[in-house]
């Protein structure tokens, strides 16, 4: 019995795109703070 991959190669750049996004979003806030700009009352 022969069976067809569960991921094909577009499968895998579109991965690799979102952990991109998720990764540079998560590089921007550790660089540029991400504080609450509200304060405490």
């Amino acid at each position: 019995m022969i069976t067809k991959p569960l991921f094909g190669p577009w499968d895998y750049v579109i991965l690799a795109i979102v952990l991109l996004i998720s990764a540079s979003i998560g590089v921007y806030y550790r660089f540029t703070g991400g504080k609450q700009k509200t304060m405490q009352v």
